[in-house]
C-alpha cells in the first residue's frame, strides 16, 4: 500500500476547471456507483459530478 498522497491520486481526478479535483462521490455519499457500474466522482471544490467512461 503507498502513502496517503498515493492513495489521493488514485481517488481522486482533475476536475474541467482548472485547479479543482474530482474525488470518489464515495466521500460524500454513500450511492457510489450507477446501475452500469460505473464510478461516481464530485469536485470537491466547485461540487461537479462526473462518471467513469
Amino acid at each position: 500500500m503507498g502513502s496517503g498522497m498515493d492513495v489521493n491520486i488514485l481517488l481522486s481526478r482533475p476536475c474541467s476547471i482548472t485547479g479543482h479535483q474530482y474525488e470518489f462521490y464515495q466521500l460524500v455519499s454513500k450511492s457510489t456507483t450507477t446501475i452500469n457500474g460505473k464510478a461516481t466522482y464530485k469536485c470537491k471544490t466547485c461540487g461537479h459530478i462526473k462518471t467513469t467512461d
